[in-house]
């Protein structure tokens, strides 16, 4: 396969709104709400409007980097702009990103599934075939992944309908009420803007940008990609902590999935909802994973001028098992992992980024042709 057809035109603009909105959402669902209760407690809604107006930034600063170097991926934006030495340097921390990041969500995949399904079965055997799901998904190429996506949708959307309403009867809506009237304040925290790094929609696009069949329509598809997984963050908030109260939200690991499993224990009439639930967020993460997975293979054959990301692919998994298999438990997974997870992901797809755009401005340079 030739590098130059890796990317152009290859997915519709359907295809790669459900491909960011999935990828985004399948990691907020676990990880951002427990950190919005740890830091804010009832102001999250805070850190939900600081992660929202952050990711709509760094979109258009993808954006722009794409537009200004012809539709280029992040590896020939930054070559253009920093020169070979040190465009290889931010192409590598976005490729180590994406590799940290599809391990993260391969671990938070496996533990849902070995918690909620797979009782009796060892951990190791669902991350086996997690792994294998997600090489076959990266191997076969983006174009056909991105119609699994779609055609996923049929399962999807009636799975999370169905989650959002079936505990209705134990909503609160009163413990709901101080969120909206805690005071607006000026937060100093490390943890708090760490955090803020949430929908990540930006980071994917690094390396999709040349894969918009209309780019022009890039800009819109994401910002519409944001606002869904916006919502989904804020439901996913506000849920558990109408059904349990702030106190209780706290100090759940996993507040929307306390939420689901809340109605084995108040004799709700569906007893397998939380199966129901790991089917969607099986898809979703698998989805997830794959898309992350296929960017770092494309970073890391852009990178090396190698003709087909696959052998970047083969390379990489052996690293992102390590990656997944390291936390020894989901707590230590939250106390370190997710706060790595955060920081590399602003450093690689933010503050570099950034820089990348402001040398590419003073000094003139841009592209016409891609990596």
């Amino acid at each position: 396969m030739d590098r130059g057809q890796l990317h152009k035109g290859q997915l519709t603009s359907w295809q790669m709104f459900w491909l960011l909105t999935i990828g985004t959402t399948s990691t907020v669902v676990f990880v951002s709400p427990s950190d919005a209760y740890q830091i804010l407690g009832y102001g999250g809604w805070q850190l939900i409007l600081t992660s929202f107006i952050i990711s709509i930034l760094a979109t258009l600063l993808a954006v722009k980097l794409g537009r200004r170097f012809g539709g280029s991926t992040y590896v020939g934006c930054s070559r253009q702009a920093l020169g070979p030495t040190l465009g290889f340097i931010a192409s590598g921390l976005l490729a180590s990103w994406y590799t940290f990041a599809a391990a993260a969500d391969s671990f938070l995949l496996a533990r849902a599934m070995k918690v909620s399904l797979l009782i009796e079965t060892p951990l190791e055997a669902i991350f086996a075939v997690g792994v294998l799901s997600v090489i076959y998904a990266v191997w076969i190429g983006v174009e056909r992944f991105a119609m699994f996506a779609e055609v996923s949708l049929l399962v999807l959307i009636p799975l999370i309908v169905f989650l959002v309403t079936s505990p209705l009867k134990w909503v609160e809506v009163g413990n709901l009420a101080p969120v909206f009237t805690f005071p607006i304040r000026a937060y100093r925290s490390p943890g708090f803007w760490l955090a803020a790094f949430m929908l990540r929609v930006h980071a994917f696009l690094y390396m999709l940008y040349p894969s918009f069949v209309n780019q022009r329509k890039a800009a819109t598809i994401s910002l519409g990609a944001i606002a869904l997984a916006g919502a989904f963050f804020a439901v996913t908030f506000a849920y558990p902590v109408m059904i349990f109260g702030m106190p209780v939200a706290k100090i759940l690991l996993w507040p929307f999935w306390a939420t689901i499993r809340v109605t084995r224990f108040s004799g709700f009439p569906v007893e397998k909802l939380l199966y129901f639930a790991t089917v969607a967020w099986q898809v979703m993460g698998t989805i997830s994973t794959s898309l992350l997975v296929y960017c770092a293979s494309v970073c890391l054959a852009e990178m090396f001028h190698l003709k087909d990301y696959r052998v970047s692919l083969i390379m990489l998994i052996p690293v992102i098992i390590i990656l997944t298999v390291a936390p020894r438990s989901y707590t230590d997974f939250h106390s370190y992992w997710v706060r790595a997870y955060y920081l590399l992901g602003w450093i690689a797809t933010i503050i570099v980024p950034a820089i990348t755009l402001l040398v590419a401005v003073v000094s003139g340079r841009r592209g016409n042709s891609g990596a």
